[in-house]
């Protein structure tokens, strides 16, 4: 009768640290998710304030000193004309390569087809 009541006595010890380590489990894992909400919270309040939106009305709003440039206050730059014209002539010229006669043969080409679907 004392070892069955032993043995009984261990069960239901082993079964309460069970249930006590399975609600601790829990409580962690309650605990994680509030912190991960938390930190989504966080997140989307961090990307709220750097959006291009929130920054356009704090540094251009009417309490700020920022605002953008007039026409008055834009610098031109002349450059010499023979500049200009070898950029043009550069960009005029054609970047086509001739191909030799065996490769214009052996190339091969796709020609595209169109295809009804029914």
């Amino acid at each position: 009768m004392f070892i069955l009541t032993a043995g009984a006595l261990i069960y239901i010890h082993l079964q309460f640290q069970i249930f006590d380590l399975a609600y601790q489990g829990r409580c962690k894992e309650v605990a994680v998710q509030k912190l991960i909400d938390d930190n989504s919270s966080a997140m989307y309040s961090i990307h709220k304030l750097k959006s291009a939106s929130n920054l356009g009305v704090k540094l251009l709003g009417s309490s700020s000193r920022m605002q953008f440039m007039d026409g008055e206050h834009i610098v031109r730059l002349k450059t010499p004309v023979q500049t200009v014209e070898k950029i043009d002539l550069a960009l005029s010229k054609s970047t086509e390569r001739k191909q030799s006669f065996l490769a214009s043969i052996l190339s091969l080409r796709s020609q595209a087809e169109a295809k009804s679907i029914r």
